[in-house]
C-alpha cells in the first residue's frame, strides 16, 4: 500500500501458491487512483485525475517431464480524465494550464489472455502460444483545446486480435543451432467516431469496421566455433504477409451530398533477413556484429474522412476526392546496422558495454495532426537516417555500494523528405505551400538520453531493522524536436529520482520522491489552428509499506 501527493494511492495484493509438485498458481490485483496533476481552468476541476484497476492470473502445470503449459489471464480498467493540453508560449516554451469548455476524457477495459504449450524432446522443442485480445474504450476530446465552442469527438472502439505461433527449435549441444516458425493473427476494430463542428453547427458521424490478417513464416540458424572457438555466424529470414480491408461510412447530417460509404483493402509482402557474427569468450565478454532488415506495414488513417467530408462542404464541394489515395499509408522499411562490445575488468566489478548503429529508412512513418480537423493522421515522410552510440557501465564498488551509468546519443535526420503544407485563405480557399525538410532533425526523437543512479544497501544482524536500502537516479533526456521544420523544441531536461527503504521481518517502508527539483519541461508539442502542449509532471513525494504474510 502506498500513498502520495496529489491524492496518488497504490494498493496491491498478490499471492502465490503450489497446489501439487506439478501445479502452481499466482494471482494479484491492483488499485491506482490520483487526483491528478493539472487543472482545467475552465472547469476548476482536474483535467487528468485517473483511476486504474486490474488483476492477474497465472497458471503453471508440469504434465509430464516433456509436456508443460502456462495460462496466463490479465485484465486491467482505466477511467481516466484526459488529454490536459494547454496553450503553447513559442517565445518563452512554458505551456500554459489547460482551458477548455468540453469533456475530455478516456475509459479503457482491456482483457488478454495466453496458453502456452511446450513439448521438450531429447534433440528439439517445440512450443505454441495462443494468445487472445479484447478491449472496449471510449475517448472524448476537445478538439480545439480551448473554451470556445469549435470542435468536440468522442471515439468509440472495440476489439478483438487472435494470434497464434508455432515455434520449433533445436535442443542440444551441438555446433549447428536452428529454429523454425510460423505466426498468423486475426485482427477486427470498430470504430465509432462522431465529430461535432460547433462551428460550422455540423455533426460528421464516421463507422470504420477494420479487418486486418496476417501470417509469418521464419527461420534462424546459428553456427558456433567457426575457425576459432567462440565465433559464431546466424542468419535468419522472416516472410511476412499482412492484409488491410477497412469498411468506412461516414457523413454530413446537414448536408446529402456529403456522404462516403465503401470498401478499401490493401496489402503487403515483405522479406526480411538478418545477419550477425558474434566472438565471445564467456556469455558475459562478448564482441558482436548484425545487419538486418527492418518493416511496418502500411494502413488507412480513418480520420482523414473528416478532412474529405469538410472540403466536400461548400465553397469547395469536392464531392469524389481519391480516398484511397488521402487515407493510405505506405510501409516503413529499414536496414539497420550494429556493432558493439561488453567486458568484465576489475575483477569482475565492472561490466562494460557499448554499442554504434546505423539506420537507413525509407518511408518513414509520422504521426501528425491535421490542422484542418485536429485528427492524429499516419503519413510517409520520404527518407531518413539514424545514427549513434550507445555505452553503458555497471560497477559494484563494495561495502554495498553499487552505480550503474547508462549514456546515447543518436542523430535522426532527413535525408530526403518534401511535403505540402495546406493552409486556408481567408475565403476558405486552400493554399499549398511546398516545403523541404531535407536535413531536419526527426520529431520526437530525444539526441541525448542519460541515466546515472547509485545504490546502497546493507543487512543487520541481531539489529532493530533487518535491511537497509537507499538510491538516487539522475536522468537526462533532450534536445527534442517536435516539428519536422524544427522551429519548436524541448531543451535537455533533467530529472532526479531518490528512494530510502528499510524492512523488519514480514515488513518493509520506503519513502520515495519523483522529479525531486521539480523540473519544468514539457512531454508534447502540436498545432492545431494554435499551438498547444503538455507539461511534465511536477515533484511527487510518498511512501510505501509491505507486508509478507
Amino acid at each position: 500500500m502506498g500513498t502520495g501527493n496529489y491524492g496518488l494511492v497504490n494498493a496491491k495484493l498478490a499471492h502465490y501458491a503450489k497446489l501439487s509438485n506439478k501445479f502452481g498458481y499466482a494471482v494479484s490485483g491492483y488499485y491506482n487512483p490520483d487526483d491528478g496533476f493539472f487543472t482545467n481552468q475552465y472547469t476548476q476541476k482536474s483535467a487528468d485525475k485517473e483511476t486504474s484497476v486490474g488483476g492477474r492470473l497465472k497458471l503453471e502445470w508440469n504434465i509430464s517431464p516433456a509436456w508443460t503449459a502456462q495460462y496466463a489471464l490479465n485484465f486491467d480498467h482505466v477511467d481516466q480524465n484526459a488529454f490536459p493540453y494547454g496553450a503553447y508560449d513559442l517565445t518563452t516554451n512554458k505551456v500554459a494550464q489547460p482551458n477548455f469548455n468540453d469533456p475530455a476524457s478516456y475509459n479503457r477495459n482491456m482483457l488478454t489472455n495466453s496458453l502456452s504449450l511446450q513439448y521438450k524432446a531429447k534433440s528439439w522443442t517445440l512450443t505454441s502460444i495462443t494468445s487472445h485480445q479484447y478491449f472496449k474504450d471510449d475517448m472524448k476530446m476537445d478538439l480545439d483545446y480551448s473554451a470556445s465552442n469549435q470542435m468536440a469527438l468522442e471515439q468509440i472502439q472495440k476489439q478483438n486480435a487472435f494470434n497464434e505461433e508455432l515455434i520449433l527449435k533445436s535442443n542440444t549441444k551441438s555446433d549447428y543451432q536452428w529454429s523454425f516458425g510460423a505466426t498468423g493473427f486475426l485482427q477486427k476494430l470498430d470504430i465509432n467516431s462522431p465529430l461535432n463542428m460547433k462551428n460550422y453547427h455540423l455533426t460528421i458521424p464516421g463507422f470504420f469496421n477494420t479487418d486486418n490478417k496476417g501470417a509469418a513464416l521464419f527461420h534462424q540458424s546459428t553456427l558456433n566455433n567457426i575457425l576459432v572457438k567462440g565465433l559464431s555466424v546466424t542468419a535468419g529470414l522472416r516472410l511476412d504477409y499482412e492484409d488491410v480491408n477497412l469498411d468506412y461510412n461516414t457523413y454530413v447530417d446537414q448536408v446529402a451530398t456529403a456522404k462516403f460509404n465503401g470498401n478499401e483493402s490493401v496489402s503487403f509482402t515483405e522479406l526480411l533477413p538478418k545477419l550477425s557474427l558474434k566472438h565471445e569468450w564467456n556469455d558475459r565478454q562478448f564482441v558482436y556484429a548484425t545487419a538486418s532488415r527492418g518493416y511496418k506495414a502500411g494502413g488507412f488513417n480513418v480520420q482523414m474522412f473528416s478532412d474529405l467530408l469538410t472540403n466536400a462542404l461548400p465553397p469547395l464541394s469536392v464531392l469524389n476526392p481519391d480516398i484511397r489515395k488521402t487515407t493510405l499509408y505506405k510501409p516503413e522499411f529499414s536496414w539497420n546496422y550494429e556493432a558493439g562490445a561488453q567486458c568484465l575488468t576489475f575483477n569482475d566489478r565492472l561490466k562494460s558495454s557499448i554499442s554504434i548503429f546505423y539506420s537507413k529508412l525509407d518511408d518513414l512513418q509520422l504521426a501528425k495532426i491535421f490542422s484542418s480537423t485536429s485528427g492524429r493522421v499516419i503519413t510517409n515522410a520520404g527518407q531518413a537516417e539514424s545514427k549513434g552510440f550507445e555505452l553503458s557501465f555497471d560497477a559494484n564498488l563494495g561495502s554495498g555500494f553499487s552505480a550503474t551509468l547508462s549514456y546515447g546519443y543518436a542523430k535522426a535526420t532527413f535525408t530526403n523528405y518534401k511535403d505540402t503544407l495546406k493552409t486556408y485563405s481567408s475565403t476558405g480557399q486552400p493554399v499549398y505551400t511546398p516545403v523541404d525538410y531535407k536535413g531536419k532533425y526527426v520529431p520526437y526523437a530525444p539526441q541525448n538520453t542519460l541515466s546515472l543512479s547509485g545504490t546502497y544497501e546493507h543487512s543487520f544482524k541481531h539489529a532493530f531493522i533487518d535491511h537497509v536500502m537507499a538510491t538516487i537516479q539522475y536522468t537526462g533526456i533532450g534536445k527534442i524536436y517536435w516539428t519536422e521544420g524544427n522551429d519548436v523544441s524541448q531543451s535537455f531536461y533533467s530529472l532526479v529520482n531518490a528512494k530510502v527503504g528499510v524492512s523488519k521481518g514480514a515488513f518493509g517502508l520506503e519513502l520515495w520522491t519523483k522529479n525531486l527539483f521539480d523540473t519544468r519541461y514539457n512531454v508534447f508539442y502540436f498545432y492545431s489552428g494554435g499551438n498547444y502542449g503538455q507539461q511534465g509532471k511536477p515533484a511527487q513525494v510518498g511512501a510505501t509499506l509491505k507486508f509478507e504474510f
